[in-house]
């Protein structure tokens, strides 16, 4: 996961940009949150991959309310699919913001 952070009407707006991995089942149901028990929500962007073999790139802007530590956190909203790495929070990223 990389966070790039972008001005926009000279406002700071972030961009958090992965890779949803293949699996069995494509999907393009990928949801993030920033801290713990904040509401989850569908990535802005994540193109379903066109067979189960492939990987897609995803992004979702982002503006945080305040500065602080934040914990970015994913999951696949399909309990259809395995997701183990998800699951144990293989991919959680920690980011601390400044400027908002």
């Amino acid at each position: 996961i990389r966070v790039e952070q972008w001005a926009v009407n000279g406002r700071p707006v972030y961009r958090i940009v992965g890779i949803l991995w293949g699996g069995p089942t494509p999907t393009n149901a990928l949801q993030i949150r920033f801290r713990s028990g904040e509401p989850w929500v569908n990535v802005s962007d994540c193109p379903r991959p066109e067979t189960a073999a492939a990987w897609t790139l995803w992004s979702h802007q982002w503006r945080p309310s305040e500065p602080g530590r934040y914990e970015i956190v994913l999951r696949v909203n399909d309990p259809a699919i395995r997701t183990r790495r998800l699951d144990l929070f293989f991919y959680v990223r920690l980011v601390d913001i400044t400027d908002t």
